[in-house]
Order: structure tokens, then sequence, then C-alpha cells
């Protein structure tokens, strides 16, 4: 829109310019010096700038015509594509270390940052290749420079490193400001990165950077830690497992990255929004999602969580109660009187009492609160045709019996209808993970792993959190899939 309005403006400033030319030229002719003035010589000026007028007004004509078909053009070409910034953040003149003198500081969070700094000599996206780094303040010395600005010196402290990936539309965008982003890091002590991108080379190059400037920065650099949330969690996995591989040697050449190490020390992957499916190039199978799992995910809920609790499951397995029958309440007045009709129906109090107790339970679990583990559990096993789930009062322990209550339940549950059940095509094969396990082994593969997702969504999803923590393992990596049932991440 900005682009269009600067468009629309141009040829505005375009007509103009052309119409004060020539309000221009007749001026500068009638303001002419005229040393003998004659009726002739009037003449010959008023046919002098008739002229001038009759040969700029066709020329001009023309050149509007021209320039308006020029702008609409343009105009479709701005809503055929799509734009994209290319401005910078921060003029900045060459690649080059962090300027040490150039600190800012949050009080509020005791927090000292930089924002916009470019970390690759050529970057193809001036934009995004840009990264901002948060400091904890007693990780460093530091004196005011007198312009909001600080000077400071390496307490040389050692430091956890924490670099987030957080995507929208494959994207990160750089910060611009004091990014709120940083709470829980910053509740942590953590040196965070956060580093504009648009592919897995970009946030190797950020990793390099940061690893170029470890002289100055707390120790730490050598152990950093991803977080890819969502979207953002494709490209941490595949950072994770391809640390310095020679896969990515062309294009984090192309674009100037510093020549030091990019492997990580673990990764976090929180509700991956994982895309691509190839599990076997040899096999058309879909890797199955094992019970074991979403048992653990509902055990470890039922475990830590206190009834009555409100759910997002909205089913019961109490039918609806039946009213009460009212008797006719036939009461002699006294003896020996004759009996009298009875005045009004009376119901039975107590039977009353309990439909209408009945009727409130149904109606709170059927608006998602339950009352305890039990009543919650057989609403699970509402939504398959047999029961799917068996829970031992005793041991306190559920059962998934099989998954196709489990997948009958997502189908039918609000908080799914947003979920593909279908796996989404294939990525290109340097965004896949399974690609580097698999096919291109030569990168160091990260030691420490946690997949902290959702055990509300498709089954096919959480399978490829199950492929891929499998496929770690069997390499000697630790990792950990924390499937979450009903809590939020």
């Amino acid at each position: 829109m900005k682009r269009l309005n600067s468009i629309m403006l141009i040829a505005i400033l375009f007509f103009s310019c052309k119409t004060t030319k020539v309000n221009e030229q007749i001026q500068i002719i009638k303001d002419e010096p005229i040393l003998e003035t004659s009726e002739i010589q009037e003449q010959e000026i008023e046919t002098q700038v008739e002229e001038e007028i009759e040969i700029e007004e066709p020329v001009i004509e023309e050149i509007i015509i021209e320039k308006k078909e020029e702008i609409v053009e343009e105009i479709i070409q701005i809503e055929e594509e799509k734009i994209e910034e290319t401005e910078p953040i921060v003029e900045v003149e060459t690649f080059k270390k962090i300027d040490m003198t150039k600190w800012f500081y949050n009080q509020e969070t005791n927090m000292y940052f930089q924002l916009g700094i470019q970390y690759c000599k050529n970057p193809k996206t001036p934009y995004y290749e840009r990264l901002s780094i948060y400091v904890p303040g007693e990780f460093f010395d530091a004196y005011n420079n007198g312009d909001e600005t600080y000077t400071v010196t390496n307490a040389k402290s050692s430091a956890i490193y924490a670099m987030q990936i957080k995507t929208k539309d494959n994207a990160m965008r750089p910060d611009s400001v004091y990014s709120n982003e940083i709470k829980d890091f910053e509740r942590d002590r953590r040196v965070l990165i956060r580093a504009g991108g648009k592919s897995s080379a970009d946030y190797k190059a950020a990793i390099r950077y940061i690893r170029m400037n470890e002289d100055r920065l707390p120790e730490g650099t050598g152990g950093i830690f991803l977080y890819g949330e969502e979207e953002g969690a494709e490209y941490a996995a595949v950072l994770g497992v391809s640390g310095n591989s020679n896969v990515f040697y062309d294009s984090l050449n192309e674009i100037g990255a510093a020549r030091y190490s990019d492997n990580v020390a673990g990764v976090t992957l929180i509700n991956p929004k994982f895309s691509f499916i190839d599990f076997d190039r040899n096999s058309e199978k879909i890797y199955e999602l094992n019970p074991i799992y979403i048992e653990q995910s509902l055990n470890r809920f039922l475990s830590t969580t206190n009834f009555p609790f409100q759910s997002k499951i909205k089913a019961t397995a109490l039918q609806e109660p039946t009213p009460p029958n009212i008797s006719q309440a036939d009461e002699e007045l006294f003896a020996g009187a004759r009996i009298r009709r009875p005045r009004r129906k009376i119901p039975d109090i107590s039977e009353q009492k309990e439909y209408e107790l009945k009727k409130k339970k149904r109606d709170n679990e059927l608006n998602g609160l339950f009352d305890t583990k039990i009543d919650y559990i057989n609403a699970l096993n509402t939504f398959h045709s047999q029961k799917w789930i068996e829970y031992d009062e005793i041991m306190k322990k559920a059962t998934v019996l099989n998954l196709d209550g489990f997948r009958n339940m997502l189908s039918k549950i609000e908080t799914n209808t947003n979920e593909s059940q279908m796996i989404q095509s294939q990525k290109d094969d340097l965004e896949n993970p399974f690609f580097f396990l698999e096919y291109a082994p030569d990168g160091t593969v990260a030691t420490y792993w946690l997949i902290k997702s959702s055990a509300f969504k498709a089954p096919n999803k959480s399978a490829i959190e199950q492929k891929l923590m499998d496929e770690l393992l069997n390499i000697g990596k630790e990792t950990f899939l924390n499937l979450l049932w009903e809590h939020q991440l």
C-alpha cells in the first residue's frame, strides 16, 4: 500500500511539474526585457509564446498518456505480486563485530540489548538478515555514554545462550524495537538471540556471527540452545541435525557467513507444525502413532490436574434424567370426617432434589466441567462405539486400548476443527530434518532434544514428532517427547 501511494504521488508531481514548466516558459518570455517596444515586436513576442505552447502541449499530453499506462501496469503488478520489505532497520556500513560502545539498556528487565546487527557480508534480503541480542545485566560491567547508550566490558561470566526462531509464512522479521518475546528467557537469565531470516542458511549464519563475537560476549557461545516455535520449529529441527554440514556450504558462502561453527547443543521444539512427510523414500508407509505416547500424556494430565476441571472436551456419558412422578397426596384431614379432594399435587422432595442434581451434573459435563476423573474418562469413551480407555481406580492409571477412539475424539471436538487431517506436501530437502538424519548424515546433531507439543492435533502430526524422537534416540541423543493433554503450551 505504501508503494502504491508513492506511485500515485509521483504521477501527481509529474503532471504538476509539466504544467509548471509551461507556465514558467511563458512567464520567462513575457518577462524578457524589450529594448525597443513597438507593435511589431509585441506581435512577435505573442507569436513566439503561442508557438512555445503549441509545441509543448502535445508533447505533454503524449507523455501524460504514456505515464498513465505505466502507472496502471505498475498497479497491476503490485496487486499480483507480494510486496516484500527490503529497507534495512539500521544503516550498517560494513559487516563487522558487535560495537561494545553502542549497547542500550532496559532498566525494568535489567537487560542490555542491540538491534539490527548485520550478521553476514552479502545479505540476499538485507531487511531480514539482521539480528538482535539481549544480555542480562549481571553479565556486563557498563558505564553510561550520556546519549542513552552504554559502553560495556565482558564480565567473563558463564551464560546460557538461547536462540528463538518463531516464523510466520516461513520468515522471521528482525526486531525493530525491544521485543516482548524475551520475557520467558529474561526470567531464566539467558542471553537471547533473535535473528531475522528466510531460510535455514540465514539462521546458521546468525549462529556463526555470535561465535565470531565470542571474545566480546559472555562465555558460553559454545553451547547454544535453539527454541523453535510452531512453524519455526521446522527450521530449529533442521539446524539441530545439520551442524556444520557441507550441504550448506554454497548457500552460506553466497551470503558471506562468518567462518565459524554453526552446531548447537540442544533444541526445544514447541508445538511444531511439521509439514514434511518423507519418512522412508523406499516405502509409502506412513509412520503410525504409538498409543503409548497418548497414554503417557493422558496419565500425566490425570496425575497433575485437580478436579473439578474445566475441560475443552464437551461430552457426557450421563443419560438425560427422568423428572420424578408426582403423588396425589390423598390425606384425611381428621378421623371420621369426609375425605377431601387434594388441593394440589405435591412432588416428592427427595426425588426432585436428586433429579435437579443429576440434570445439573449432566449440563455441566456438556459444557466441559467434570467433577471427577472417572466422569472425565467416561466422557472420553463416548466418542467411540466401544470403550477405548480403561481406568484403574486403585492404581490410578489409564490405559489406551486403541487409537480409533482417540481419532474419533479429535475429529469431533472443537479444538481440532482447524487442524488438517491430511499431511501437507513435502518441503524442500534442506528444510527437512529427516533428509539429514537419513541421507546426509555429515552434520553434527545436537545432544539434547525436547519436543513439547499438544496431543490434541491430527494423529499424523504426532506421528512425525514420534518418528523424529525415535530417530534421535537411535543415534544416542537425549530426547523427550512431551505430548500435553489439554494443557496450554
